[in-house]
């Protein structure tokens, strides 16, 4: 696991244990069950595995495996309750039809392993009632544009304990009306649950919820586009660390509550508060991240009697604090505070808010930048695949390129250290298939201050060059005189060669001419001159670095000393092949070169 806080001064860390997840194997099935796909199924008891005829027998090495059911219902798809044995839903897909209907509803079971499945839902997608040591794993949920109801839960976990939320993609349809008691993954009344690496975004309600939980963990979860990121409510002693909350209204809320611990997480670009603490004492807050929040909002609340917490190491950037609580601390007490945008290197740095506090060692910050200067789109096969990332500022010490898989996890494919002299770092993609792919880069600076980006790159199927324009000298050239052609040629991959393909009435044969590239992006060849009333068919043909290929249509020339005086407009012949180029007919052939110049510049420069 990346952590992307890191401060290096240890005395910040030696209360703090660290905790690292595992990634799960899970036995695979080479038999047939005996369940048709389509039909909702129902498990009231161990035997009923059995009867129904799922392979496995229930143990932890040979578990009943439920696999590869299609099941659109107006009923809950999978329901399983009473049942000590261990089993394993998973890659169904699951689809509800009607309102206030759960796709999938687990109770008074343990030993389940959830994964990999896709789920349309309405009321809740998941829920688990009274379960025990169960894995809900790389599923994907997803709730339409139906209408609006209250209490809608993609993942819910009720009364249950060692409960395993790792790596599910959560999202809901970005119009409808959103509701606070709407939640992507609830917690409630649960002990010793880790929730860890899912993504909710977007979804029209709370992200991340716990209630009446304690002893939780909180690790490397992205809410982006939520009505609010995370809130922690009526718990105790649970654990975040490395969340981001991005583009949502409140960040991180802790309310009424004692004993978290909150390391290394991000609230940025957000509508409304970054950290709030209500009511809650003896909260740990460290090397925390909020910067980009809206105007008149803060980055850190301290309010309603919240008590005894403690604040050092974190980067509170773009924005003001408050503290409205008692005997709360802003700094370590022994040498070690915050870092702040808006602190201008001179003594203490007092904490607006009627508690009167101050962080006695604050750290002036100021913010650096990074920017994707480069596409990311590729055709596949295309060698030259690289990101380019520029900075100002202050200069990272260090990055990390990670790319999310196909079980959701983020793998670590370049990392290393950043020359503060290498303006442009330059990080090469591996060969991929066709298809979308989600990297996140990770600039590391001095301080443990990071930034945290992520793109989409694109990886399309190969096509031909784009031959943008092919002109000549003259509708009519003069004969005897070389004939002048120029194209423009375009490709993702790079143009490898352009080829001029010509004949004439004398003798209906085609020659190829090989055209040469210059500084100025044109491909250019010469016809050698013809007799007078000749007619000239030319077409031009492009390679890629790739091997595909393109060829213009066929365009015809007439040759003569005694052009007409009005000129005509071009036209292909009956065996046109490829897509016609449109022909640009100006009067000489340095006019058309001055044109063709007025646009590559005018491309270059918008």
């Amino acid at each position: 696991m990346l952590f992307v806080f890191f401060i290096t001064v240890s005395l910040l860390f030696s209360c703090i244990s660290f905790r690292v997840g595992t990634t799960k194997e899970f036995p695979q099935s080479d038999r047939l069950y005996c369940i048709s796909s389509g039909s909702s199924i129902v498990i009231t008891s161990d035997d009923d595995f059995v009867n129904q005829g799922w392979p496995g027998n229930g143990s932890a090495s040979a578990p009943f495996i439920i696999e590869g059911q299609t099941i659109t219902s107006d009923m809950t798809c999978i329901s399983i309750s009473g049942t000590s044995s261990y089993f394993i839903i998973r890659d169904c897909i699951l689809t509800i039809t009607v309102s206030y209907k759960k796709a999938m509803k687990l109770t008074n079971v343990v030993n389940g392993v959830i994964i990999s499945n896709t789920v349309t839902f309405d009321l809740i997608g998941m829920d688990f009632v009274r379960c025990s040591s169960c894995v809900i794993e790389g599923n994907t949920l997803h709730r339409p544009s139906l209408p609006y109801q209250p209490d809608i839960h993609a993942i819910r976990v009720y009364d249950s304990d060692h409960m395993d939320i790792s790596r599910n993609r959560i999202s809901s349809a970005s119009v409808g009306h959103a509701s606070s008691a709407n939640r992507g993954i609830l917690v409630n009344t649960s002990t010793y649950c880790t929730i860890r690496e899912n993504r909710v975004q977007p979804f029209l309600g709370r992200g991340i919820y716990l209630e009446s939980s304690g002893y939780c963990d909180l690790i490397d979860n992205l809410c982006n586009g939520s009505s609010s990121g995370y809130y922690v409510r009526a718990s105790s002693n649970c654990y975040l660390e490395n969340n981001r909350a991005m583009r949502t209204g409140m960040g991180f809320g802790i309310w009424v509550g004692q004993d978290h611990t909150l390391v290394g997480n991000r609230a940025e670009r957000l509508f409304d508060d970054g950290f709030i603490i209500a009511n809650s004492y003896n909260c740990q807050l460290i090397g925390n991240i909020v910067r980009n929040i809206s105007d008149c909002r803060n980055g850190i609340e301290l309010i309603y009697g919240s008590a005894n917490n403690i604040l050092y190491g974190n980067f509170i950037l773009f924005s003001s604090v408050f503290d409205n609580g008692t005997n709360n601390g802003w700094d370590n007490g022994a040498g070690f505070g915050n870092y702040w945008s808006s602190y201008n290197g001179t003594g203490t740095y007092p904490i607006p808010g009627t508690a009167g506090s101050v962080d006695r060692f604050p750290q002036h910050f100021i913010v650096p930048v990074i920017n994707l200067v480069s596409v990311c789109g590729f055709e596949y096969g295309f060698e030259n695949r690289f990101l380019n990332w520029t900075y100002s500022g202050q200069a990272p010490i260090s990055y990390t390129l990670e790319r999310l898989n196909e079980s959701q996890i983020y793998q670590i494919e370049i990392a290393g250290l950043w020359n503060e002299f290498q303006t442009t770092l330059s990080l090469y993609l591996e060969p991929t298939e066709v298809g979308e792919y989600i990297y996140r880069f990770t600039a590391l600076y001095t301080g443990g201050f990071s930034l945290v980006e992520e793109m989409v790159v694109h990886i399309v199927p190969a096509s031909g060059p784009h031959i943008e324009y092919v002109l000549t000298g003259s509708e009519y050239p003069a004969p005897e005189y070389d004939i002048a052609v120029i194209a423009i040629v375009n490709d993702i991959s790079g143009v490898s060669k352009v080829t001029l393909s010509y004949n004439s009435s004398i003798d209906g044969l085609w020659s190829n001419i090989t055209m040469d590239w210059n500084e100025a992006d044109l491909w250019t060849a010469m016809v050698p001159g013809l007799p007078n009333n000749t007619i000239l068919y030319l077409k031009v043909y492009a390679i890629d670095t790739l091997g595909n290929w393109a060829v213009t249509g066929v365009m015809k020339k007439l040759v003569t000393d005694s052009p007409p005086t009005l000129p005509t407009i071009p036209h292909t012949s009956p065996d046109q092949e490829g897509s016609f180029i449109t022909v640009l007919l100006i009067g000489g052939i340095m006019v058309e070169i001055s044109v063709i110049a007025y646009m590559i510049l005018n491309r270059r420069y918008k």
